[in-house]
C-alpha cells in the first residue's frame, strides 16, 4: 500500500488514505461461491503450437485457457514443478491470495517476469473460467459489478525487427487481411539500443501512409487504419531526435 509522509500536505494524504482502501478491497467476488471449490487436478495440454491448461474441482468443475504458446513453449517446466503443484488440494475461492504465496513457493519471486508470470497467468485464467461457468457469468463480472467495455479495439502488431521493410509491409498485410484490425504497430531500429538489422530499415518504415499498405482486397486503405511506429529501447536521443524529424515529415504528409 501506499505510504503518506508525515509532513505531505492534506489534500494529498487524503488521496493516498483513498487508494489504501481501495487496494485493501478484494477484486474478486467471494461471495458468489457459498461453497469450497478444491482444486483436484491441473493439467497442461498440449497440441501442435498450442498450450491449454484445465483445472477440476474435486465435484467436477472445469476450467480451461489458452497459453502463450510461444512462451509455454519454454516455460511449460516452471508450470508443471513449480506453479501448478501449489494448488492441488487449495480452495480455488482463495485465488487473490493463492496468486500471492505461489510466488514465494518454491522461491519462484527469484524468477519473477515472464519465466512465472506467464504459468501463473495461465492457471489463474482457467480458474476464472471455471468459476464463470459455474455461475454463468463473464469474468468481467467475477470482478466487477458492470462490463464497461463491451467491446474493444485492438491493433496489429508486427515485432520482426530482423527482415527488410518491404517484408515488414507483406507481413502486415497479410495478417491484418485476417484481424481486420483498424491500427498497426510496427518496430523500429534494433533491439535493446543493438544495431538495426537491415541497415536503413526504419528509415523506410518511417515515411510509410496508409495508402502505401493498400492491398487490391481493400484492406488497410487510408481511412481505415491507423499507423503506430515503435521504438522502445531502439535508440540513442541523437539518433531519437533525427528519427522523430522524419517522422514529423512524414506525419503531415
Amino acid at each position: 500500500m501506499a505510504a503518506a509522509s508525515p509532513n505531505m500536505a492534506p489534500a494529498l494524504k487524503e488521496r493516498y488514505a483513498k487508494l489504501d482502501a481501495a487496494a485493501s478491497q478484494p477484486v474478486f467476488k467471494r461471495e458468489l461461491f457459498p461453497e469450497p471449490a478444491i482444486i483436484q487436478t491441473v493439467e497442461l495440454l498440449h497440441y501442435g503450437r498450442s498450450w491449454l491448461c484445465r483445472v477440476r474441482t474435486k465435484d467436477g468443475a472445469e476450467g480451461i485457457s489458452v497459453s502463450n504458446s510461444q512462451q509455454m513453449d519454454v516455460l511449460y517446466p516452471i508450470f508443471a514443478k513449480r506453479i501448478a503443484p501449489y494448488f492441488i488440494g487449495k480452495d480455488a475461492r482463495d485465488i487473490e491470495t493463492l496468486m500471492e504465496e505461489v510466488t514465494v513457493y518454491e522461491s519462484n519471486y527469484k524468477a519473477t517476469g515472464l519465466a512465472i508470470f506467464v504459468p501463473m497467468a495461465t492457471l489463474e485464467f482457467a480458474i476464472l473460467d471455471m468459476f464463470g461457468k459455474m455461475v454463468n457469468r463473464p469474468i468481467g463480472l467475477l470482478i466487477s459489478d458492470k462490463i464497461y467495455n463491451p467491446k474493444i479495439n485492438v491493433y496489429q502488431a508486427n515485432g520482426e525487427r530482423y527482415i527488410s521493410a518491404e517484408e515488414t509491409i507483406d507481413h502486415l498485410q497479410r495478417d491484418v487481411a485476417i484481424s481486420k484490425a483498424k491500427a498497426i504497430k510496427f518496430k523500429l531500429g534494433g533491439r535493446m539500443s543493438h544495431p538495426e538489422t537491415p541497415v536503413g530499415r526504419s528509415e523506410k518504415l518511417i515515411p510509410l501512409r496508409p495508402q502505401d499498405l493498400r492491398r487490391q482486397d481493400g484492406h488497410l486503405g487510408r481511412r481505415q487504419r491507423l499507423l503506430h511506429p515503435g521504438a522502445g529501447h531502439s535508440h540513442r536521443p541523437a539518433h531519437a531526435g533525427v528519427q522523430l524529424r522524419v517522422l514529423r515529415r512524414a506525419c503531415a504528409l
